[in-house]
């Protein structure tokens, strides 16, 4: 993970932009204040699957990082929704990701996948 995506990622923390955990994120997600569904490439299989499934529904796009939980200052949780425009549009255009509403959500990244 670059350095620009721990800052996002810290930024985002420091001005409330992120939701954690997994109740904190369903709200966000199914209320559309999503812009970006960050999970922990330490969560399990079955977890990595729910918010994938959900980002397609949802049409959120999903990355997954390593120590994630870490960057946030959030160590129990394993699953972010970044609900800032700005920190989301850094992170993905850091990774090289469109970020227009058009875009495909099955882009491969060495840091786990958009989908």
């Amino acid at each position: 993970m670059s350095d620009k995506i721990r800052a996002a990622l810290g930024f985002a923390a420091k001005a409330g932009k992120i939701a954690s955990g997994e109740f904190a994120v369903n709200k966000a997600v199914v209320s559309r204040k999503a812009y970006l569904i960050v999970v922990d490439s330490q969560a399990s299989e079955r977890t990595k699957k729910r918010w994938k499934d959900a980002s397609a529904f949802y049409d959120v796009k999903y990355v997954e990082f390593d120590d994630a939980s870490i960057i946030t200052g959030r160590r129990a949780k394993v699953v972010f929704a970044i609900t800032g425009k700005e920190f989301s549009d850094m992170i993905l255009n850091e990774l090289n990701i469109v970020t227009n509403d058009n875009a495909s959500h099955t882009q491969n990244t060495k840091h786990g996948g958009v989908y």
